[in-house]
This record gives C-alpha cells, sequence and structure tokens, in this order.
C-alpha cells in the first residue's frame, strides 16, 4: 500500500467481519487511503475556515456505525456553494502530490459537476469508464459536493433542473472532440469508426470542443440561487427529474444552521446539526442496516500502484 500521513490504528489493515459482512483486507486498504484524503481535506479546509459537511452514506455511517457502513467503498463531503467556491481558489496550491484536487478547471474533460481529492498514487476507475482511458487523473478519491439554493418557486426549479441538465449532457458531448479519453481498441463499447473519427477530430478540429464554455454555462445555472436565502437546498447534479426521488435529495437550508461532530473510524467528522431530517427523508428507515451495492456500483481499486501503472499494463498484454 503507498505511504499515508494518516496513523492507522494496529491491525486496521486485516480482514474484518462487521455485522456479518465481511470487509477484506484489500477494501480496508482502500479506506485507509480514503480516510488519509478525509484528514488531508479537513487540514486544508480548517487551516482556511472553510466549513464543510460529511454526505449521504458517510453521515449514515457516522451515526449507526461510527465508521463506514461495512459494505461502503467512499466518503463523501458537502459545502455550501460558496466554501466551495473558496476552496477552488486555494485547493490547486494547498493540496501537494500525490494529492490532487481535481475539477474541471484543474484536470479538464473531468465534467463531473463536483470536485474529487484523489491521490496519484493509487487507482480508482470506474468500471463502466474504464474502456473510455479517460486522461484524466483516476486516483482513489474523496467526493467533494456543493450545496446550491433552489428556488422556492417549484416551477423556476423546473425550469433551473432543465437547463442545467442539457448544459452538463452538451459538456460530456461536446468533450469527445476532445482529447477527453483514449480510445480502448479492445472495447466493444465504441464501434471501430467512433474510433476513426475521434482519431481524426482530437487532432486538427480540437476547436469543435466546447465542454468548458458548457460546463463554465451549467455551473452559472445551478448557483444562480445560491447567494438567495431560499429555503431549500441540494446537490444539484444528484437532483433527479423524477418528483418521488426528487424529494429525498432537496433538503431544507435549515439543516444546516449548526454543526455536530461524530466519530468516523479513526477520525472525527462534522454532520449538519439537521442530520436525522437528511436521514429520514433519503434512506426511511435509516435505523435498519440494508445491505446493498457500494455507492459507485463497481469500481477497480488499487491502492499499491498508480492508476497509469494500471493502464499501462492493459497495454503491455
Amino acid at each position: 500500500m503507498v505511504k499515508l500521513k494518516l496513523e492507522l490504528p494496529e491491525h486496521f489493515l486485516e480482514e474484518e467481519t462487521r455485522e456479518g459482512y465481511t470487509v477484506s483486507a484489500e477494501m480496508k486498504e482502500v479506506w485507509a487511503v480514503e480516510l488519509d484524503l478525509l484528514m488531508e481535506f479537513m487540514r486544508v479546509c480548517d487551516r482556511h475556515g472553510i466549513k464543510y459537511y460529511a454526505d449521504a452514506g458517510t453521515i449514515l455511517g457516522a451515526v449507526r456505525h461510527k465508521g463506514y457502513i461495512p459494505w461502503d467503498d467512499d466518503i463523501d463531503v458537502m459545502m455550501m456553494r460558496d466554501q466551495y467556491e473558496r476552496l477552488e481558489e486555494i485547493g490547486p496550491k494547498e493540496f501537494k502530490h500525490p494529492y490532487f484536487f481535481q475539477t474541471q478547471w484543474t484536470d479538464p474533460g473531468t465534467l463531473r459537476g463536483h470536485a474529487q481529492l484523489r491521490n496519484s498514487l493509487t487507482t480508482g476507475i470506474r468500471k463502466s469508464e474504464e474502456p473510455y482511458r479517460f486522461r484524466f487523473n483516476q486516483g482513489i478519491f474523496l467526493d467533494i459536493f456543493p450545496i446550491d439554493g433552489v428556488p422556492d418557486d417549484n416551477m423556476l426549479f423546473e425550469v433551473q433542473l432543465e437547463k442545467a441538465e442539457i448544459l452538463l449532457a452538451k459538456a460530456k458531448e461536446s468533450a469527445r472532440y476532445g482529447d477527453r479519453y483514449v480510445e480502448d481498441s479492445s472495447s466493444a463499447l465504441r464501434g471501430a469508426a467512433k474510433g476513426i473519427v475521434h482519431g481524426l477530430l482530437t487532432g486538427p478540429a480540437k476547436f469543435l470542443d466546447k465542454s468548458s464554455a458548457f460546463y463554465r454555462e451549467y455551473e452559472k445555472t445551478v448557483s444562480e440561487y445560491s447567494s438567495q436565502p431560499t429555503e431549500r437546498v441540494a446537490k444539484f447534479f444528484e437532483v433527479p427529474r423524477s418528483e418521488k426521488n426528487r424529494k429525498r435529495r432537496v433538503w431544507k437550508r435549515s439543516y444546516f444552521d449548526t454543526t455536530e461532530y461524530l466519530p468516523f473510524e479513526m477520525l472525527t467528522i462534522p454532520v449538519p446539526g439537521g442530520y436525522l431530517g437528511i436521514l429520514e427523508q433519503f434512506y426511511g428507515d435509516w435505523k435498519t442496516p440494508v445491505r446493498g451495492n457500494a455507492t459507485h456500483g463497481g469500481m477497480i481499486f488499487d491502492a499499491s500502484r498508480s492508476y497509469l501503472e494500471y493502464f499501462s499494463s492493459k497495454d503491455n498484454h
């Protein structure tokens, strides 16, 4: 495993059974890298007075398990848009190798709708993305989500949602004309014709790549109401068009009026004061563990070698 700043408890990296679920030694190494990323993230944010909170399964893990949900594979944090923008300003300078602060502006082509903090000496590749051989950093990561204000008028919200969805889709489509990825000739996901066209376009026709322009408009759209005292907030890129599912992901701004601190493995992390409301809204009966799939639905993890080494090893076979 790569060298970490985080001091791990004795036996932490050993295989362990938690609540009837076996956490492998390999996953423990991934957890260790993610916890190290979280510690470094907290160090930088605390140094600059940037306010942040645990998010999603990380809140649930802290409340119910005092650490990871045994079958989870990631850590999520979130912050209000103004705090996120401050992090964007200082992040590229504050995070030093092997830590890498990743956004569309520090690593063009990512187009996630949020930031990630990566360990560049490791591998954390989504299986669904592996065939595309994306050029951006694909080390093990910490997800960092901006929280934006949601207009109190539902019609305005619908307009904002649709516009944001279209802009992000256009950004990703336009990125096909740039150098976002390297074609994997062994992949059945793209036909030979597409590969040839892409190869022709990524040279002289890169000017067709307007992904950054579309993405900038996307960010302006999702943050349009963030400086206004709206009653609702949301992690915008996750807001589904389905009204039923949307209710799980649009929260009261008042949930974030205060902060509480809870144990998470060997660390102590901040959660929104209204975390019970978030858990009840998002999970329903959150107190009863329901074993599910990992958040990202399939990952290629390696805590001992970089994503560049991973792709190089594939090229040599």
